[in-house]
């Protein structure tokens, strides 16, 4: 069975939004996560990435 993902960046209130209205359609949630904001380098420059945050659904039916 194939998983549906949704995946937000920055913002909790945009992922909470995102999440309920997939449970609203029909779908199961499975799990959730959240990446921490990170200091990256890359090719020798820093730079800071937002939060992420990611959901996985079971598909309707």
């Amino acid at each position: 069975m194939e998983l549906i993902r949704i995946e937000r960046s920055g913002n909790y209130q945009d992922f909470c939004r995102a999440v309920g209205e997939k449970v609203i359609e029909g779908h199961e949630l499975v799990k959730y996560y959240k990446r921490d904001k990170t200091d990256t380098t890359t090719n020798g420059v820093p730079h800071l990435l937002n939060a992420r945050y990611t959901a996985y659904f079971k598909p309707k039916g």
